[in-house]
Parts: C-alpha cells; structure tokens; sequence
C-alpha cells in the first residue's frame, strides 16, 4: 500500500520504467508508530470479547493481505429516513422551510462502504492463523469456550465462508498452503478497486435505489 501511494502521489514525476523498477519502502518504525496509535482505541472494542481458537482437521484455510473478518451482521447499512424521499417531498419541504424564516432545506446525502467494517460495531471478529486454525472473537460480554475442533463437513463448511470473505475483500493477494486440497478450484472474483474501502455507494433523491 506505501509503494502504491507513494507511486500515485509522485504522478507523472515517474516513467512507466521507474513504476516497473522501483519500489517505494516505509520505514518499519513507521507500521509499529501506527499500531501503537491505534491499539489503546481498539483494545476498549476487543479486551471484553471472549476468544476461541478453532482449529481444523485439514489444512483448508487461505489468508490474504485484507485477513481480518469483521461480522456486523445482515444489515450493515443504516440509511436514513431522507435518502429515500422523492423530488415532489424534496421541494414541498423546501417551500415549508423558506416561508418567512429565511432558512433552506438541504438534501441529505447518504455515502457509505459496500463493504461491513467497523470492530466496534462487529457482532464477531474472525482471523485465520494458520492453514488449520481461526481465531474468533465473539460478542462483547459475551461467554465462549477457549478451544474448539471440527472435522469433516463442518470443517470443510466453516473453512468455505471464511475463505469467501478472505478472497471477496482481499487488495491483490490471496495465499494457502502447499497441501491445501481445493485451492487450485476456488473461484475468484474479476478485479476491482485497488483499494475495496474506496468504493462507496450514495443514496439520495435521484434514486430510490443504491447507486454505486
């Protein structure tokens, strides 16, 4: 992501051979500055989950460079009641608010992930380890056990979502292990966004609809 950035913001200051060739590097100072910036927030989101460490009785498991799960539920968008009011509501509203007071009525604009973020507001934070293992992290004050196996097709079902959402939310990277048995078969979605955080989709008066 720095060489990215670092490529992005220099412009047309760079050749395409100076794209191919160089590689822009932070200092590793500058990853453990940010975490440590981050960690007092986080912990107050995490310290009061319980842990459970699942492990698998194959090596079914692939990471990514995105790995961390974050399950906040079905409905992760909470839109509000003016993203979906039609143009007749807009001005009938906008006549009401200018008689006399001087005031304008603005229309809210609803910009949003098209992707579940956010480990505050996670139901469950899943990561995966290691080829045969998961760490979950449950609801807050919630009570779980602190080890769990699963073999056969519940493994092989647990191991299946958890993938999807490595694979799904990934930047450009998707890695398994050697032995893993169906990797080579998985499917793997077109390219999109470098940067899937970067795509947003807006709900206003245009449309009833969500509009990426």
């Amino acid at each position: 992501m720095a060489d990215y950035t670092a490529k992005v913001r220099a412009g047309k200051l760079l050749t395409r051979d100076d794209v191919e060739s160089l590689t822009a590097v932070p200092h590793p100072n500058a990853h453990l500055e940010m975490m440590c910036r981050t960690v007092e927030h986080l912990a107050a989101h995490i310290s009061n989950r319980p842990l459970t460490l699942v492990t698998l009785d194959q090596p079914l498991l692939v990471t990514g460079d995105e790995p961390v799960i974050v399950n906040v539920g079905p409905d992760h968008i909470q839109h509000k009641p003016d993203c979906f009011i039609t143009k007749k509501e807009l001005a009938r509203r906008r006549r009401e608010a200018g008689k006399g007071s001087g005031k304008t009525y603005g229309q809210v604009v609803h910009i949003y992930p098209t992707r579940p973020s956010g480990v505050a507001d996670a139901i469950e934070i899943a990561l995966p380890l290691s080829p045969r293992s998961i760490l979950f992290l449950g609801p807050k004050g919630g009570h779980g056990e602190p080890h769990a196996l699963l073999r056969g097709a519940e493994a092989a079902h647990l191991a299946s979502a958890v993938n999807q959402h490595v694979i799904t939310q990934c930047l450009s990277r998707v890695a398994a292990n050697p032995e893993h048995p169906f990797f080579a078969d998985l499917e793997f979605p077109p390219p999109g966004p470098v940067d899937s955080r970067m795509r947003r989709r807006v709900s206003d008066e245009r449309s009833a609809h969500e509009r990426t």
